[in-house]
């Protein structure tokens, strides 16, 4: 939302008008259709989510980690696999792509890219998605306006999304 207020302390009017400016304003920067959304502080509600399919959000990730590889029972209620920062990163990783078919999957983690910068811990996201292997790619999704610091010192190479690409069925997606 615009100044990523506590939608369980907010008045709905309010958060409806938040993400109908977020979107606008969203929408404008990118010139495409923004559908998508993260709950701030990842708080929701049954009337939150009301509020966030009327204003033609069609999908929002919540804070809950899961551990699993599921796709979303519900996609307004979308709970990710884990936190960038959870210290179960990289064995998640490796029993995703070590698994065997697990059907339609997807191992979705999620964060904020300044948290990287708090606990120096560019290198942790760099090991997680070094994919110099065949097989299943990672696929780093970023807004070209947003710049990205990606090739830490030291750390692994992590390749930028080429475009057109499509993530393929057990495509890490970060």
């Amino acid at each position: 939302t615009v100044s990523h207020l506590h939608p369980m302390s907010s008045p709905l009017s309010q958060v409806s008008r938040e993400i109908a400016e977020d979107r606008k304003a969203l929408e404008a920067l990118t010139g495409g259709l923004v559908v998508g959304m993260s709950y701030p502080y990842g708080c929701y509600s049954d009337e939150v989510v009301a509020v966030a399919k009327a204003q033609g959000i069609l999908y929002s990730r919540t804070t809950v980690a899961t551990g699993e590889f599921h796709l979303p029972a519900d996609f307004l209620r979308w709970h990710s696999t884990c936190h960038h920062g959870d210290p179960r990163l990289l064995d998640l990783g490796k029993k995703f792509l070590a698994a065997p078919d697990m059907g339609l999957s997807l191992m979705y983690v999620w964060g904020h890219s300044f948290e990287f910068a708090w606990g120096d811990s560019w290198h942790i996201i760099e090991d997680f998605a070094a994919d110099g292997r065949p097989g299943p790619r990672v696929v780093l999704h970023q807004h070209p306006a947003v710049p990205v610091r990606l090739g830490h010192p030291g750390g692994g190479a992590l390749r930028r999304r080429q475009a057109g690409l499509q993530p393929h069925r057990r495509d890490l997606v970060v």
